[in-house]
């Protein structure tokens, strides 16, 4: 029974983590500075093992002209590109902008 239990609240918290992520998703693709979304939009698709989408939202949040200037974006995918640990020149592309 307690295997059932955990089993369910296992399902529920995913399915509802699942429908966080898509709200999230289409949210920042609307040009503005989104950063505590963001973080915790990788920091949700790392925890399910995409780390090729992380790397495209931060990528994209960095570099996308419609966004505005917003030197946390850089940071951000700079902190991500290192943890998945990255060429050192790769890193400093990143900070040079």
């Amino acid at each position: 029974m307690d295997v059932y239990v955990y089993s369910s609240v296992a399902q529920d918290v995913f399915n509802h983590s699942w429908k966080t992520s898509v709200n999230i998703s289409a949210l920042i693709k609307i040009p503005r500075v989104w950063d505590s979304f963001v973080k915790s939009y990788v920091e949700m698709l790392e925890l399910y093992g995409d780390r090729d989408g992380a790397q495209e939202v931060l990528t994209n949040y960095a570099y996308d002209e419609k966004f505005p200037s917003n030197p946390n974006a850089y940071i951000y995918l700079y902190n991500f590109l290192k943890r998945q640990k990255a060429p050192r020149s790769k890193l400093i592309s990143v900070l040079k902008v």
